[in-house]
């Protein structure tokens, strides 16, 4: 058995990291690992917690921290602290963002050797972040994607231990079919400077067909979205779905999955969406959804921000006979299966090969 503990920043309980998280430390609790998930306190939407096998909070603010970087240095000292009551661990993960890494590195302080290996699981692009040399701090670096990858090896002093590792996708017997007239889905956090549904809604708004979109997801630029729909004469044609635990449940066709992205890391919904045999249009954004897509093959990919050859990718599917559709489908489905979370453990595994014991994992 191993102690494997997870360190992360404040999250909002509803987003791709809790999810991925949330997967990875029950399978490993049900494989016989011990495994704790910390965080700094309780998240915006804490139900995800509940699902955690064990969680602990570590920091409680104080009322003098004046800037990011003693408040990071805080949170460091309080882990640290935190850290000192429970087992020693085998595995520190600092994940969610780069001075997470950090926190687990400064932690390992409190015991003597052997050493206690430190993994770098970033779920964005390094440069995304104000400190991405954090990561320097790690002795493993966990690539959920290839661009994510390339991006650490930019960062980080030179290292024989980066691995590309993929993000888990939950395989589902739900299977999801063609749709009779084209309806599109979104699964996203209504966040504009990202996720670009402006995008979306000027292409559709130049798209003939007789479309409808279903928006599942809040966020803050949603009334600022709304507008855009409003103001382009297309908004008769979305259902606003809000924000859904489930989403997928009560789907029974679609046409295929949009994504409109500037950036990405590995977005989960692409994988959900394979996992039910839904093709995927999505932007060629640098990171996540070239890992997944086959152009073509299980969806179409178009350059980031590029209006017409978005609006090319919703004509070639809807152009689609079923049988063809069908064809897609089956693609999607099987992709979704190489992403299975045996196939991720395992190579979360081999990259610790050389601190860790083989017979100590248990799988």
């Amino acid at each position: 058995m191993l102690n494997i503990y997870f360190v992360l920043e404040h999250v909002s309980g509803q987003g791709g990291v809790e999810t991925v998280v949330t997967s990875v430390a029950r399978e490993l609790y049900s494989l016989g690992h011990r495994v704790i998930v910390f965080l700094p306190d309780a998240s915006d939407n804490p139900v995800w917690e509940q699902l955690l096998p064990e969680v602990h909070y570590f920091f409680q603010p104080k009322v003098n921290i004046s800037n990011r970087f003693e408040l990071i240095a805080e949170k460091a000292r309080s882990f640290s602290a935190t850290l000192a009551n429970f087992a020693k661990p085998d595995i520190l993960v600092g994940t969610h963002v780069p001075h997470t890494t950090l926190y687990a590195r400064m932690a390992t302080g409190y015991v003597n050797l052997p050493k206690i290996p430190v993994v770098s699981w970033l779920h964005n692009p390094p440069r995304l972040f104000k400190d991405p040399h954090f990561i320097n701090y790690a002795d493993v670096h966990w690539a959920i994607s290839t661009g994510i990858l390339d991006e650490i090896k930019s960062f980080i002093k030179p290292s024989p231990h980066i691995y590309w590792v993929g993000n888990p996708i939950a395989i589902s017997d739900q299977r999801i079919h063609a749709s009779n007239q084209p309806q599109y889905l979104v699964m996203s956090r209504l966040e504009n400077q990202q996720k670009r549904l402006d995008i979306l809604f000027n292409a559709l708004a130049k798209h003939p067909s007789p479309w409808q979109l279903h928006v599942f997801g809040k966020g803050p630029d949603e009334d600022m979205l709304k507008s855009v729909a409003i103001q382009l004469g297309i908004n008769e044609k979305i259902i606003w779905e809000g924000w859904v635990e489930r989403p997928w449940d009560n789907i029974k066709t679609a046409t295929a999955l949009v994504l409109t992205s500037d950036f990405e890391g590995m977005p989960m919904n692409i994988g959900e969406a394979f996992a039910r045999g839904v093709p995927v249009i999505s932007s060629d954004c640098h990171s996540g959804p070239r890992d997944l897509i086959k152009h073509g093959v299980n969806g179409f990919l178009f350059p980031p921000g590029d209006i017409d050859s978005l609006m090319q990718s919703f004509r070639r599917i809807e152009s689609l006979s079923d049988k063809e559709w069908a064809i897609l489908s089956t693609n999607a489905l099987e992709t979704s299966l190489k992403f299975d979370i045996h196939y991720i453990l395992q190579r979360f595994k081999l990259s610790l090969l050389d601190f860790i014991h083989e017979e100590r994992w248990n799988f």
